[in-house]
């Protein structure tokens, strides 16, 4: 049992930096999303109606991945939040499964994380307060 605290500790320092990374990773398509409403709104640099298109397509693709990361971010942080705590199992589990979308630093703590879940006896640490730690 002991050894299965330490592992939800771990797991959950570990979505902390995971989700601190994610955050960082996405800043990355900000300046795309900068350039492409630079297309869409400047009218000097438009020299037809291709730089609008490449614009909204920055734009839409910029905010997909944005969205995506900030998202990932979130789900992570709560996660690990939820690890540390010992609460909320299914709600850690779905988005875990969920995590395993974002390749490849998701992947490995979402499949980490659902192992780990899945042991038995994990699910009983759950429903206990958790203990103050020494």
């Amino acid at each position: 049992m002991i050894e299965a605290v330490r592992w939800l500790r771990f797991l959950s320092i570990a979505h902390y930096v995971g989700a601190g990374l994610a955050a960082i990773v996405s800043c990355v398509p900000l300046k795309y999303l900068g350039l492409g409403m630079l297309l869409i709104v400047s009218p000097e640099s438009r020299h037809g109606d291709m730089d609008l298109v490449v614009g909204i397509f920055f734009v839409a693709c910029a905010g997909i991945l944005v969205a995506a990361s900030w998202g990932f971010a979130i789900g992570a942080l709560f996660v690990g939040k939820n690890l540390a705590a010992r609460r909320r199992y299914v709600f850690c589990l779905s988005i875990e499964v969920l995590l395993c979308l974002f390749i490849p630093l998701g992947t490995i703590l979402g499949i980490f994380t659902i192992v780990m879940l899945n042991r038995p006896g994990v699910n009983v640490l759950f429903e206990q307060p958790p203990s103050p730690s020494p």
